[in-house]
């Protein structure tokens, strides 16, 4: 844009642009100056007023000797090949000490179940008599006020079974109990009531 100017016109612009130059650097470190400069101001009159304004300063006296620094106790210590003390950990917390199950209750053993064995009845009739051929005898029986005859194998008031019979006495089964037996003495004069059972 600028080389499309005529010579003439470039040695303005030129110009300009040192004149405008030189007021920024003078604005920059005599700005003050120069405005009064250009204002027409008396150079002795800037002066008395600076003069003035230093006057109304309060002077403090500096202390050298507090600027310098005081020695330290402080020395490096500082090994690049050294780890730190790594930081103490604290100690896990404690279990608590696992208290011991209480002992089982061990339950007293059941009682043994009371086995009642099954017994056969007592004999309630009485052999008063014998009678009849060997091959074909005939026992006789008091139950109370009844009088019951029976042969061999024949079962008497439903509890008795008559298993043998001899001259003075009989074998008399119970029904119910195959293996228990008892044998009835027929009672007399010298033997009355004489019974044994075996089995």
């Amino acid at each position: 844009m600028i080389s499309s100017l005529d010579p003439a016109r470039q040695r303005q612009l030129a110009i300009a642009l040192v004149v405008l130059l030189v007021v920024l650097v003078g604005w920059r470190f005599g700005g003050e100056s120069v405005v009064g400069w250009l204002r027409g101001d008396d150079p002795s009159a800037r002066r008395a007023q600076r003069t003035r304004l230093l006057a109304d300063q309060q002077i403090v006296d500096v202390r050298l000797d507090a600027l310098g620094g005081q020695a330290g106790t402080y020395q490096p210590d500082r090994n690049l090949f050294r780890y730190g003390e790594p930081p103490r950990q604290a100690p896990p917390p404690r279990s608590p000490r696992p208290l011991a199950p209480p002992p089982p209750v061990v339950a007293p053993p059941p009682p043994e179940p009371t086995i009642t064995v099954p017994r056969p009845p007592p004999v309630s009739i009485e052999l008063i008599g014998i009678f009849g051929p060997e091959r074909r005898r005939i026992a006789v029986f008091r139950d109370g006020e009844e009088i019951v005859n029976a042969l061999r194998g024949d079962e008497i008031k439903n509890q008795f079974i008559l298993n043998e019979i001899g001259f003075q006495s009989v074998v008399l089964g119970f029904v119910g109990f195959p293996d228990d037996t008892e044998r009835i003495v027929m009672e007399d004069d010298d033997n009355r009531g004489g019974r044994s059972r075996r089995r």
